[in-house]
């Protein structure tokens, strides 16, 4: 299930124009927790990437990709489970 909400998260990062034409390059830890339908119910960055741009770009990816695929049961805890995604921005990978 995890390697599932990875690969969506993925799907919807988009490297920032900005950050791009300045090399901006970085990685971003995003924390977010998730309801048991797979909706963001909250996001915030655990470890930056120095760069704002970079940061914003992973909470835009973590909030358009929803709904999220549905945890599982035994992930649930109190009705949410709390998950850490990476994003990469590498420029001479060109994501």
């Amino acid at each position: 299930w995890e390697s599932e909400v990875l690969g969506r998260l993925a799907r919807f990062k988009e490297y920032p124009p900005g950050a791009r034409s300045r090399g901006t390059e970085g990685q971003v830890i995003v924390e977010f927790t998730l309801d048991n339908q797979g909706r963001v119910l909250d996001a915030n960055v655990a470890s930056s990437s120095g760069s704002s741009l970079l940061d914003r770009a992973a909470l835009r990816a973590v909030n358009r990709a929803q709904p999220l695929p549905v945890p599982p049961a035994e992930k649930l805890h109190g009705g949410s489970v709390t998950l850490r995604a990476p994003f990469t921005f590498n420029l001479t990978k060109g994501t």
